[in-house]
Order: C-alpha cells, then sequence, then structure tokens
C-alpha cells in the first residue's frame, strides 16, 4: 500500500495468496508456522532494507529479519535479490545505487553459503547428488523446464497440487521441453519489456522468476535418479505472481470496471472452490495419499507414504504392496527403513521369521536403528528365548531414553522370573516417560495386587480411574476399590 499507493491492489493480492491451494498446500507440508514466518520474516526485510531509509539501524533491523527468515526456512537466502530488485523497480534508483545499498545483504549472504555448504551435512549432500544424478546439461535444463512448468500451470490451474513432485530425466521429448522453456523465458521477456509504466507487474515477474534460482539445486536433493518439485520453496516468490494478476486486474478496473470485478469474483471463486476440494483430500489421509500416489509424477517414494498410511492405521496387509513398489528407490536412499517396513508388516501378519530376517537387514545396514531391536526382542519373548529378548530390549534401553516397548516388555520379563522390583523400576520408568500410559499403570496394578499393597493399589487404581477410557479396566477398577 505505502509503496505503490494501491489499496485495491494490496487487498487483491493478499485475497488471491490466502485463497490459492498451493499456497494452503504449506499447511500440509509443514505443521508448524515456519513457511509463514518465513514470509513475515522476509517482508520485514525488504520493508526495513528496501523501502526505509538506508541506515545503519534499518539496516541491522533488516539483517535481523533476514536470518529469523532463514531459521524458518533456506528459500529466505533470495531476501538480498528481493531487496535489490525492489530498489531497482519500486523506488526506481539505479542499478548501481541499488547494488550498493544492498550489498551488504549478499555479503552476509555470501558468508551463509560458505558455512552452509562446507560446515553441514545437508549442504555436502546435496553437492554429492549433483555430481552422482547421471544426467547431462540438455537433461537437467528439459527436466527442470518441466518442473517449472508443472508448478506454473498449478499456479494458473491448480490441478495436481501435492506436496512434492518429481518428474524422471528427460529421455525422449527434449528438444519439447527445451523449446517449451524458450517460450516461458519469451513470455516473461515479453511481459516485462511490455510493463514499463507498470513496476508491480515487473517486480512481481522478477520475484516470480527469482524464486526458481535455489530450486536449480534443490531439486537434485532426495533422489538420485529424478528431480523433485516442492511448492513451498515459492512460498515468497510465488506471491509475484499474484501480485501481476491483481495489477492487471486494477489496470483493467480503470477501463472496464464490472468486467474486472466479474474477474475477481470469478477467479477467485475458482480458487476457493480448488482449495476446499484440497482441503477435504488432506483431511483424509487414505483420500490424500491415494490422490497424491496417482497425481506426484514420477515420485516413487509416495508408494511409502501409502504405504505408512496403512501402518498407522494398523493394516500391514494393505502396507505391504506399496513397500514392496517402493524397493527400487529405497534400495539407495532407506534400505533400514525399508527392510523395518517390511518386517513390520511380517510381524503384523504373524510371519515371525519372515519378520526377524528383514528385522536383521535392517540393523545390519543401521546399527543404530533401534525400533528394530525392539521388535527383535517381542519375537525372541514369543519364541520364550528370554536371554536374546532380554539382550535386545537392554540395548534398546541404554541407547533411547524415551523408548516405552522395550521397558514394557523388560518389566514384563523380570515379573515372570519372579525380580518384582525390577519389574516395577520398568513400570514406573515407562510412566516418567509417558504419565499418562495406562497400560504401564495395569501392570503396577496386578503386581501391587498381588504384593497385598492396599495403599498403593489404591493410589493406582485412582489414576486409572480418571485416565482410563475403556469400560472393561473401569468396572474392574471399581470392583476392587470396592473391595
Amino acid at each position: 500500500v505505502q509503496v505503490f499507493k494501491n489499496n485495491l491492489l494490496a487487498v487483491l493480492t493478499a485475497l488471491f495468496v490466502a485463497l490459492h491451494p498451493i499456497n494452503q498446500n504449506m499447511v500440509l507440508a509443514f505443521s508448524t508456522a515456519y513457511v509463514s514466518l518465513q514470509v513475515m520474516f522476509t517482508l520485514g526485510a525488504i520493508y526495513w532494507g528496501g523501502y526505509k531509509d538506508f541506515s545503519f539501524k534499518n539496516v541491522s533491523i533488516a539483517l535481523l529479519f533476514f536470518i529469523l527468515a532463514l531459521l524458518c526456512h533456506e528459500t529466505a537466502m533470495l531476501i538480498p535479490f528481493y531487496i535489490f530488485s525492489f530498489m531497482f523497480i519500486a523506488r526506481k534508483d539505479s542499478w548501481k545505487k541499488a547494488l550498493g545499498m544492498s550489498f551488504v545483504f549478499f555479503l552476509f549472504l555470501a558468508a551463509y553459503l560458505v558455512f552452509r555448504l562446507t560446515g553441514t551435512k545437508v549442504g555436502t549432500h546435496i553437492l554429492e547428488n549433483v555430481n552422482t544424478v547421471p544426467v547431462d546439461s540438455l537433461q537437467y535444463a528439459a527436466t527442470f523446464i518441466r518442473l517449472v512448468h508443472w508448478y506454473l500451470s498449478n499456479l494458473f490451474i491448480p490441478d495436481g497440487v501435492v506436496v512434492i513432485w518429481s518428474s524422471k530425466l528427460v529421455a525422449q521429448g527434449l528438444w519439447f521441453w527445451l523449446m517449451a522453456g524458450l517460450l516461458w523465458f519469451s513470455i516473461g521477456v515479453y511481459c516485462f519489456w511490455r510493463s514499463a509504466r507498470l513496476p508491480v507487474v515487473r517486480l512481481g515477474l522478477l520475484w516470480l522468476v527469482v524464486g526458481f534460482f535455489p530450486a536449480m539445486v534443490a531439486c537434485l536433493h532426495r533422489s538420485t535418479s529424478n528431480l523433485i518439485m516442492e511448492p513451498y520453496w515459492f512460498a515468497f516468490s510465488s506471491i509475484g505472481f499474484f501480485m501481476i494478476v491483481s495489477a492487471l486486474l486494477v489496470e483493467l478496473s480503470k477501463k472496464m470496471y464490472w468486467m474486472a470485478a466479474a474477474c475477481v469474483v470469478t477467479i477467485g471463486s475458482c480458487w476457493m472452490i480448488s482449495s476446499h476440494v484440497y482441503n477435504y483430500m488432506w483431511a483424509n489421509d487414505r483420500v490424500y495419499g491415494m490422490y497424491y500416489l496417482k497425481r506426484a509424477g514420477d515420485y516413487v517414494p509416495a508408494n511409502t507414504y501409502m504405504a505408512n498410511i496403512f501402518l498407522r492405521h494398523h493394516e500391514p496387509y494393505l502396507a505391504e504392496q506399496y513397500i514392496i513398489n517402493s524397493h527400487q528407490e529405497r534400495l539407495s536412499t532407506d534400505l533400514p527403513r525399508y527392510y523395518a517396513d517390511l518386517g513390520f508388516v511380517d510381524f503384523n501378519n504373524k510371519r515371525y521369521q519372515s519378520a526377524k530376517e528383514n528385522y536383521l537387514k535392517a540393523v545390519a545396514a543401521a546399527p543404530e536403528y533401534y525400533p528394530c531391536y525392539t521388535y527383535l526382542g517381542i519375537i525372541a519373548f514369543i519364541e520364550n528365548d528370554m536371554l536374546k529378548a532380554e539382550e535386545y530390549f537392554v540395548r534398546v534401553i541404554k541407547n533411547d531414553p524415551v523408548e516405552i516397548l522395550s521397558r514394557m516388555n523388560m518389566g514384563a520379563i523380570y515379573k515372570k522370573r519372579g525380580e518384582i522390583d525390577k519389574a516395577i523400576g520398568m513400570f514406573e520408568g515407562v510412566l516418567a516417560i509417558d504419565p499418562h500410559s495406562e497400560i504401564a499403570r495395569v501392570e503396577l496394578l496386578k503386581i501391587y495386587i498381588d504384593q497385598k499393597d492396599r495403599n498403593r493399589t489404591r493410589v493406582i487404581a485412582n489414576q486409572l480411574l480418571k485416565i482410563s477410557q475403556d469400560p472393561l479396566v473401569l468396572h474392574n477398577v471399581n470392583v476392587i476399590l470396592k473391595h
């Protein structure tokens, strides 16, 4: 509002940003407010670093917002480019003056990148992927253009919005996608040239295009065979698209007011209805899982996502096929979890020997994968090999201070041996981790009843009355308290 002196432009931009499902999709991608905070901090950095007068105080505040935005998500590294383009286009500073005043932000960005790429594991992983993805420059360009086309087409018509979309390396149709990229570029250049009298359109174009810069490297992350695109990477830069749409509608309203109003209602309604449909899918994990599997392009881990949904719903027989479908991708990216998931399916289907074999393969690939030892211990317990079960459970307990299942089972082993004090210690340890654990209290109640410890029995029974929702448990507890 303050920059372009246009209330309608600001309102329309904010409205379209809020209504479009590609932005609501970020809620699914991040259960926290990280993305929203990043957008707000980025706006703060641009306001204090680009709009306000150049001073030590204002630059310091802008740098603080820059740091906060980076802590939310690394796409905030584009802030120096946003500030420069804002000074150059919105404030109409010369490019030399804009570069000079934004230089401190580029300097900070350079220092951050040096630290990020040399001092942390994630940066190293991305650089390794650059060298391991079997792709030549033309293949990479064509595949990246296909990713960009998917994202841009979903800005116009949001049909196929997912958390992660992936494309195999383009082999056939290589020149088609290169020409498509040239067409997108030509349209952008033409719009930039024709919008000389509309600086907000130029600014929106630059912000939208700049948003794809980090994606050129980030698309190599997670996979050794495909390139990926995640919509939340463009949480801020996509505002440029909505600025362009809003500016064109504002210009139209000056000549044909009712036509512009009809366009606003139509566009807003279409995006709102689309968001409503997506919200319905996102509210049901199975519905969204099937949609995601169908619309995620060539993203093989979508099979893993679907398998995890069925595992959460305790339907391992349905999860098994999706786990198998993800085999090729996960052999190179997540081998321990692949075998652990297969083991979990076998365990729930009571195929204990097969489960044991898969869990042993998982821990062979990742000896620190402690959940596998818990299930290996349970299988040994079922097979009445108490020494082996104890070995597995103790290993988990020593290395995982918050794991509950191994402690519960170790308590059962101590109780079976008659080592009651140790059993009580295990069950109380579970309560220290999870104060609301009903099953641990039930086991303690059984022990105190056997010991004829009326005081402790009454204490545990009263606690169960407060937390339990199991009618049978509540009935038995009431019977105990009456006696």
